[in-house]
């Protein structure tokens, strides 16, 4: 009698274990399909009822491990069965796992955003948007999308560094312009003070092209006010000084003398 009491709770452990442990298994082939299988293992995968946004034991979800490996179009296929697009990897959102890939995967992002992902949630550490981690990463395919679907380009990091800002030390003149056009604030700046038009002239000057330039009168045109300075009282043509970009020096520096002379009321510092 004793036994069969012993044997009957086993089974029922048992039972009461299988399903987690029949999970687990599934979670196994899942992972397995997304690093090494096909597209239609996947699917057949999911099918059969493997969870799209179960937890692996480091804390991943399925559609997390698929766009840290660049199963990019299997990251599609889990969107498409039911992956939360707007769920957290260690802090960080998916729109922003994505968005700091230089080489932007463009139709998984679309998928992400068709799905509902939300354009503006931050990460939890650097409180950025996935535009500004799309903008500092240099991933202006990305930055360009996130822009047509309404991101907001006046959201700030935890550091107070703005989408322009971001933009104006690495992006194309017409990301730049794009900003500017939806209303970015040219003389933003950083909890330091740090102006776009200071992050522009640390740009490292191409010898093929103008186009580190072309960002620095793209923004003096539109009212970026040269003689603005940081919390160590330096402007814009001291920062370009200190990376030795004499000629760029020059031009901010008149840049500034010629701003004095039209703003004569105007205050030339946010720092010192």
């Amino acid at each position: 009698m004793f036994k069969s009491r012993s044997l009957l709770a086993i089974a029922a452990c048992c039972a009461l274990l299988a399903p987690r442990e029949l999970q687990r298994s599934a979670a196994d082939r899942l992972a397995a399909a997304i690093q090494s299988g096909t597209a239609a293992q996947l699917i057949s995968q999911l099918r059969q009822g493997a969870d799209p946004n179960w937890r692996f034991a480091n804390g991943e979800t399925p559609l997390a491990f698929a766009i840290l490996t660049k199963h990019y179009r299997k990251a599609q296929l889990l969107i498409t069965h039911g992956a939360n697009p707007d769920v957290l990897d260690h802090g960080m959102t998916m729109l922003s796992l994505i968005a700091q890939e230089r080489t932007c995967p463009v139709a998984t992002i679309r998928a992400l955003l068709a799905a509902g992902a939300d354009p503006d949630q931050r990460n939890k550490l650097s409180s950025s948007t996935p535009l500004l981690s799309a903008l500092q990463s240099g991933a202006q395919a990305c930055a360009q999308v996130l822009i047509a679907h309404g991101a907001s380009i006046t959201a700030t990091d935890a550091a107070g560094q703005s989408s322009l800002g971001a933009a104006a030390m690495g992006s194309s003149h017409e990301i730049v312009a794009q900003l500017i056009g939806r209303g970015a604030d040219v003389n933003g700046g950083t909890a330091q003070h740090t102006t776009p038009l200071m992050w522009a002239a640390l740009r490292r000057p191409d010898p093929t092209s103008s186009l580190g330039e072309s960002v620095i009168e793209l923004l003096l045109r539109h009212g970026a006010d040269p003689c603005l300075r940081d919390e160590h009282g330096m402007t814009a043509a001291d920062y370009a000084r200190q990376m030795a970009f004499t000629e760029r020096a020059s031009r901010l520096a008149a840049a500034c003398s010629t701003w004095h002379r039209e703003h004569p009321r105007h205050s030339p510092s946010h720092g010192p």
